[in-house]
């Protein structure tokens, strides 16, 4: 069985802990609590290497792995989490490239920081293919 595996990476407009930030920085606990209790969450990254992988303190990221694409849509449009991504221009800059990735994994193999940047850098330089795609171009899984 095959799970869908997610990069979100946002830039912000001043450090982490500016307080102009306050309020993104005080939800990230809740948010996070929110995804955990998702129907069709599997798995997120908790070791904070996310945060090392673009050696830009200003940019933050999420790992996560999804039972399939409407669980993912449904967390992120359908849930607590719309509040924050509405309110996302006050805290990040807008990006001139993709900030997140998709991408089919089998079920129990969660993919790594290093593995989740390099599928998102493969989609800045590539068009969206069965290698990794984004919510516009969504590749069906075929389960074996």
């Amino acid at each position: 069985m095959k799970q869908l595996a997610h990069i979100n990476i946002a830039k912000f407009v001043y450090p982490a802990y500016h307080p102009k930030n306050a309020e993104f920085m005080h939800g990230i606990e809740h948010i996070s609590a929110t995804a955990e209790q998702s129907d069709g969450f599997v798995w997120r990254l908790e070791d904070n290497s996310e945060g090392l992988l673009f050696d830009n303190p200003k940019i933050i990221a999420t790992i996560s792995v999804w039972e399939s694409i409407e669980a993912l849509k449904n967390y992120s449009y359908r849930s607590d989490h719309v509040q924050y991504f509405r309110k996302r221009a006050a805290w990040f800059e807008r990006m001139d490239k993709a900030n997140y990735a998709l991408w089919w994994i089998e079920s129990g193999v969660f993919p790594t920081g290093l593995e989740a940047k390099a599928r998102l850098e493969y989609l800045w330089k590539n068009d969206a293919s069965e290698y990794v795609f984004d919510f516009k171009n969504v590749f069906e899984v075929v389960n074996d």
